[in-house]
Order: structure tokens, then C-alpha cells, then sequence
């Protein structure tokens, strides 16, 4: 059996590189999350309720605690919006987690871009992106048909009255989707996250997308008034006063 010259076998190989690298400089795809959160009913209005009370509370708040959320991806940007089909008018509810509609994230220039809705105002709130000190783990668990290792963070999260709390995240990611994107505001491991979990929050992937034929749409929010995180935060400070 005649055997291949030495060039035509490296020439296959850094062939093989080549597509390898190119794969992997476009990855993009879509997820799909649920993103449940909580709140304490035992002293709501500073009043106790029954639990008959909690369990009728519960039941006209659960499309608010419970949500689905979008996450269009490639390898440096990222649009996180809520399902257009869920969202709902009127007063939002505030709890120590996300409540926007839709967050942008560019984590090649670490820029993020959040359109809020406030008591029927459009605000688009643009900043830095925060980068946590994540600690990887050994432990791993499989979602779906990918295998997830774990990593936690503490995170520092401002509640409605303005007032932050130390709070610890702990994600699953999966290596095999090698985008360092995530839900809400979180990302940053070597791989995409799939997971989050909080002591108020949870964030779990139900379907992923990954490479379709049409490239992902990655559309920047554009419609709302332009503040910063700071100038945000003083907007509501002062309604919740007014409401006082």
C-alpha cells in the first residue's frame, strides 16, 4: 500500500485546524430559559398573612415570578429578552433580580445595554458590564446532552430601595458550546451557561439552538430614554417616595 507523502499529510492536517478554528470563531445559536424567582410573603405590607392569603398571592403573581426568557448568542455579543408572549403591562414587580425586558451584552467591549419598562416609561440603561471572580469547580451534572461543570461567584445585587446585598451565584456551563455568554447578566466561564442559581433565583436552560444554517440576530435595544445605572436608580428612589 503505497503511503502518503509527508506533505499531502501535514497539508490535511493544518486543513483540519483551519476548519476547526474557523467553527469555532462562529458559533452562535439560541437558548431558551425559565427563570423563576421568590419573594417572602410571610410579612408582605408588614401585616402576616394566611397561608390561604399567601396561596391566592401566589397564584396572581406566578407570571411575574415565572418567566421565559430568549438568549440570541455568538462568540462576543449577546441579546436577553423576555418572551414576547409573556410580558405583561402595568406595575412591575420589584425583587432582588432581573425584571427588564431585554439586556444587550458585548463581552468583547464589556458594554451592556438594558431597556427597562418603569410605570410605562422606556428607559435604556447603559454601562459597564460587571466581571465576577468565578471559582471553578470539579462537579459536574448533565442538562440536556451536555455535560456542565460548576462555578460560583459572589456578586453584589441592588434591591428597588437602592440599598446592595452580597449575594452567591452559583452557574453550570457547558465547555462543548465555547462562548463565554450567559443569562441575565451573567457570563465569563469557558463555556456557555446554562445554569444559575441563587438563594431568590433560578435560571435553567430548556433548549439550545446551536449553529442554524441563518446566521443569529443580534439586535441592540434602541427605544427608550438613555441613562446610566446611576441616574436610573435615583428615577425610581424618587417614585418609590412619591409612593410613600
Amino acid at each position: 500500500m503505497k503511503k502518503a507523502s509527508p506533505t499531502i499529510v501535514l497539508f490535511t492536517v493544518l486543513l483540519a485546524l483551519f476548519s476547526n478554528a474557523i467553527s469555532a470563531q462562529n458559533i452562535h445559536g439560541q437558548a431558551i430559559y425559565q427563570y423563576k424567582t421568590t419573594i417572602d410573603l410571610g410579612n408582605l405590607g408588614k401585616r402576616e398573612l394566611s397561608e390561604q392569603q399567601k396561596k391566592i398571592i401566589a397564584s396572581r403573581m406566578k407570571h411575574k415570578l415565572e418567566k421565559t426568557y430568549v438568549l440570541n448568542f455568538n462568540e462576543s455579543e449577546s441579546v436577553y429578552s423576555e418572551e414576547e408572549s409573556r410580558q405583561g403591562g402595568g406595575f412591575q414587580l420589584m425583587t432582588s433580580g432581573s425584571s427588564y425586558k431585554t439586556m444587550y451584552k458585548s463581552t468583547k467591549e464589556k458594554k451592556v445595554l438594558i431597556k427597562q419598562d418603569f410605570f410605562g416609561e422606556a428607559f435604556l440603561i447603559d454601562g459597564s458590564l460587571a466581571e465576577l471572580e468565578w471559582k471553578k469547580a470539579e462537579e459536574t451534572k448533565q442538562i440536556g446532552e451536555y455535560t456542565c461543570n460548576k462555578a460560583t461567584a459572589l456578586t453584589n445585587v441592588t434591591q428597588a430601595d437602592g440599598t446592595s446585598i452580597s449575594m452567591q451565584v452559583t452557574a453550570w456551563y457547558a465547555k462543548e458550546i465555547a462562548v463565554n455568554q450567559g443569562p441575565a447578566e451573567y457570563w465569563g466561564l469557558p463555556g456557555l451557561i446554562l445554569e444559575i442559581n441563587t438563594d431568590k433565583i433560578s435560571i435553567q436552560c430548556s433548549k439550545i439552538i446551536l449553529n442554524p444554517s441563518e446566521e443569529t440576530e443580534i439586535i441592540k435595544p434602541s427605544k427608550g430614554k438613555k441613562v446610566t445605572a446611576s441616574e436610573y436608580s435615583d428615577i425610581v428612589k424618587k417614585k418609590l417616595m412619591e409612593m410613600q
